[in-house]
This record gives C-alpha cells, structure tokens and sequence, in this order.
C-alpha cells in the first residue's frame, strides 16, 4: 500500500528522491500544498475506487493515516 500511494504521490507532485514514509507529513514535502492535496486525494479516489469526506481528509495527518482509511474503505 505504501509503495503505491508513493507512485500517486510522485506522479501528482513529480518528486524527484522523496523517500516517502508512513510518518511523511505534507510539511516533509516541499510542493504538498493545498492544490496539490486536492490533486492527491482525487487521484487516490479514482485508483481505488473510493471517496473521502471532507473531514476525513481534514484528519489526515500524516500518510500513514491515509493508508489506514484506504485499507479501511477498500476492505468494507
């Protein structure tokens, strides 16, 4: 899960060596801004076919607690 959510990040914001974590916040990465995120979370929404609340994604924190909601919607 964190490999491909890596692919989405570095596709939406071309990252060039970026090595992403589960503890990777927005602020540990110089382009996630707020259009960005938008960009993010749509494209996340279409690879798997799922869609986040607005307050979902306001509790993100960091994109360990994306994974746990992917897995969360994608397994119900």
């Amino acid at each position: 899960m964190l490999s491909k959510l890596s692919e989405l990040l570095d596709d939406v914001m071309d990252l060039d060596d970026v090595e992403i974590t589960e503890d990777t916040t927005a602020r540990d990465v110089e382009d996630w801004d707020s259009l960005s995120n938008v960009r993010l979370m749509v494209t996340i929404e279409r690879a798997f076919g799922i869609s986040f609340t607005n307050a979902e994604i306001e509790g993100f924190g960091r994109v360990g607690d994306i994974i746990d909601l992917i897995q969360k919607k994608t397994s119900a």
